[in-house]
């Protein structure tokens, strides 16, 4: 907090002059550190958190420290804090970037057969990076398209 002394002198052509001053004080602007952009899978729970500041006012229009979300798109959020003077402070940001979730689906090139028999798996997954077939006979693979050969029935 400062206080300054401002000063207004008038003047006219012919020399009359008149002042005014009053004193000022100034306060400091809230500073606030909200939550780091971040990233989650469409329709998540995030909470996005600020401090630093008397009060808050988020772009959802929510007045508290701490927001939920669950952003289906990627979201810019926004927050201005106040201090308790009411002096508002640098808005911060907060990016919120958001993924879909895989669709796992495949299809086997056969669905009866008799043993042993080689079955190919025709992945129609969406949105997947890595892949975990389990085969039900205690057998795994991480391949995105597997063959599987089945020597037991069950």
């Amino acid at each position: 907090m400062a206080s300054s002394l401002y000063v207004l002198e008038g003047r006219t052509n012919e020399g009359c002059y008149a002042w005014d001053s009053t004193h000022i004080i100034l306060h400091n602007g809230a500073n606030s550190l909200v939550t780091r952009d971040t990233s989650a899978c469409e329709g998540d729970t995030l909470w996005l958190g600020v401090s630093g500041a008397s009060s808050y006012l988020w772009n959802t229009a929510e007045q508290v420290d701490t927001i939920m979300t669950a952003p289906d798109e990627p979201t810019n959020y926004w927050v201005i804090p106040y201090t308790n003077l009411g002096c508002p402070g640098d808005t911060a940001y907060s990016f919120v970037q958001t993924y879909p979730y895989p669709i796992a689906m495949f299809n086997p090139d056969q669905d009866s057969g008799y043993i042993p028999i080689e079955i190919f798996f025709y992945n129609d997954s969406e949105f997947a990076d890595s892949y975990l077939w389990d085969f039900g006979d205690g057998t795994t693979t991480r391949e995105e398209t597997p063959r599987h050969e089945y020597t037991e029935v069950g």
